[in-house]
């Protein structure tokens, strides 16, 4: 029953965000710099080797060559058959990894495959169904609803969820620690008993650390002490300044998501790497230390302001799709609330919720920061919507 509600909301969260990407059905865009990869579309491939790292983002994301640094993927589908030289992060629905990963790997999604050659530092994974097949040098931490170890661990292994197996090829050379709702067996052939530890958990326990481990994913633009209801009616009220102040660039913002919605989600993750990257550039610097703090607090405000522009996004699409004017500011009032309603309970869906609360901050940022440089790096596009909105 869980699988099913899960199933359907992730499905219907990936069909209203389908609704931004309809007019860019099998349009990409490429870039390279610096020997770095940027890829948005609604097919992101890759077919050619990348010598720094990969940043892609599309409903399908496929990276067919070999990428010597690190790789950055998001979307529905992402496939990576290439061979990476550094770290992996992916976040999608369906993940499958078949190349061989130099350092660690972190993946959140619903299904995941590891299927590649072997991962030279730790995995992280986060899902509902986790395939790992593929051997891991360092260790693995995984929280899902069923997973499958069929590989070689040679470090400590963590599960949180409710099923796992192990086949005859799985063996973990570190401490083994389990955390489930099901009565888990560790062969003795994976791990000698006196290496391993199993708690037992109850439903309630168990839906309370997966709510948290995505409350803590977010949580650092989210602050711990608003619930649901306070958060909405804050967010509210910072949205309605937002739209009230920058009247015509809220909706340029709104129409550039709409016209281009992988490369906001883009320039949402680009933009949000830029503040974290700040912080230890600074911190290294003796005159940049004191300047930490306020990009410390930009991080947290562009967060915020970003999740609240794509949850009115969203509202705004729904209420034109229903032959709704959002130009009044009433509506755009109105479709603020239902974002923010409709986003907050997204985000609540256990395993992918803070995922899909990523990607409406990613969208919201992205389009606010296109729209500030559209004018210099997509003139013609950003003209065409800045005469839409002055009619």
């Amino acid at each position: 029953m869980i699988r099913t509600v899960l199933i359907s909301l992730l499905t219907f969260f990936s069909l209203s965000f389908a609704l931004f990407a309809q007019e860019n059905q099998d349009k990409s865009e490429n870039y390279s710099f610096g020997g770095d990869r940027f890829v948005a579309g609604d097919k992101s491939n890759v077919d050619t080797s990348v010598v720094g790292d990969i940043f892609a983002t599309g409903y399908n994301v496929n990276i067919l060559n070999s990428v010597g640094e690190d790789a950055h993927a998001a979307g529905y589908s992402i496939t990576i058959n290439g061979d990476v030289g550094g770290d992996v992060y992916a976040m999608g629905r369906n993940i499958t990894i078949n190349g061989d990963i130099g350092d660690d790997l972190s993946t959140a999604g619903e299904n995941i495959s590891i299927l590649g050659k072997g991962v030279g530092g730790n995995a992280r994974l986060a899902g509902s169904n986790i395939i790992l097949s593929a051997p891991v040098a360092g260790s693995v931490a995984i929280a899902a609803q069923e997973a499958n170890i069929d590989a070689i661990i040679e470090g400590d292994f963590m599960f949180n969820g409710e099923k796992i197996s192990f086949s005859d090829n799985a063996k973990i050379n570190g401490f083994v620690t389990i955390k489930s709702t099901n009565d888990i067996i560790v062969p003795t052939s994976v791990a000698s008993a006196d290496r391993v530890s199993i708690e037992k958990l109850r439903k309630s326990d168990y839906s309370g650390d997966m709510r948290d481990i995505a409350h803590d994913s977010v949580r650092g633009f989210f602050p711990d002490w608003l619930s649901g209801i306070v958060k909405i009616l804050i967010f509210a009220v910072i949205g309605i300044i937002w739209l009230a102040i920058f009247k015509k660039k809220s909706l340029i913002a709104y129409n550039i998501a709409l016209g281009r919605p992988w490369k906001s989600v883009f320039f949402g993750v680009l933009g949000l790497a830029t503040f974290i990257g700040l912080i230890p550039v600074l911190a290294m610097t003796i005159i940049g230390i004191p300047l930490v703090p306020v990009v410390i607090v930009l991080l947290v405000l562009a967060g915020i302001i970003g999740y609240v522009a794509g949850a009115w996004f969203i509202g705004s699409k729904v209420m034109s799709s229903l032959g709704q004017d959002i130009e009044p500011m009433g509506n755009r009032f109105i479709a603020l609330i239902a974002g923010l309603v409709g986003a907050w309970l997204l985000g609540l869906i256990p395993f992918i919720g803070w995922l899909i609360s990523l990607v409406i901050l990613y969208i919201g940022l992205g389009a606010i920061s296109y729209a500030a440089l559209a004018r210099w790096v997509d003139k013609n596009f950003y003209n065409k919507i800045s005469a839409e909105v002055a009619d």
